[in-house]
């Protein structure tokens, strides 16, 4: 019957005894470390996903501009005129937002009273470089990016703006920086193609 030893309070033998204080602490320390790297980790990658989300949700506000402008989009209910310009506009001045606006003027920039919707970036995310071209290593920087759709074509109108003087592309690409340093870049073609990378 070994099921039922006494216990007493008398000292244990060194091969009848636990872990000592200091095998205990260096386990623990062992865990706490492992668990820091995996929240760690986890906030680098929640971060990672939050900007690709971000960056789907600007290329789908621009998607929102090619189909109020390819489409019936009139500027009021019961309106016949629909031959509005309907656009986005990305500025390295406010790095924080895609506005989507409908162009009354069509001129291919945003003015005042022609705001439709916006795309807020959350803090620490922000527009990190507008480029004419799909890659922004080896191409111009842009200080705004217009990109505007008018029925019925589908193409896209890629207006860039450098210092003011305004320049027509066939593609273009907006890079977003998070604050752990990811980049995702939305390249929109003037084919009406507009994809995250």
């Amino acid at each position: 019957m070994h099921f039922f030893r006494s216990f007493s309070l008398a000292a244990a033998s060194p091969n009848e005894r636990g872990f000592s204080m200091i095998e205990l602490l260096v386990s623990i320390a062992i865990m706490v470390l492992i668990t820091t790297a995996l929240v760690i980790q986890g906030t680098d990658s929640r971060g990672e996903l939050e900007l690709t989300n971000h960056a789907y949700d600007m290329a789908l506000l621009v998607r929102e501009a090619q189909v109020f402008g390819t489409a019936v989009r009139g500027e009021d209910i019961g309106t016949t005129d629909f031959t509005l310009n309907y656009g986005v506009v990305a500025d390295t001045a406010d790095p924080f937002r895609l506005v989507l606006f409908r162009d009354d003027d069509q001129d291919a920039r945003f003015d005042s009273g022609e705001f439709v919707k916006e795309v807020i970036l959350p803090s620490g995310n922000e527009i990190d470089q507008i480029c004419a071209g799909a890659d922004c290593s080896n191409t111009s920087n842009l200080s705004t990016l217009t990109v505007t759709f008018m029925r019925p074509a589908l193409e896209a109108r890629i207006t860039g703006f450098t210092n003011g003087v305004a320049s027509t592309h066939s593609s273009a690409s907006i890079r977003l920086l998070s604050r752990n340093g990811t980049l995702r870049n939305i390249l929109i073609l003037s084919t009406g193609q507009i994809s995250v990378e």
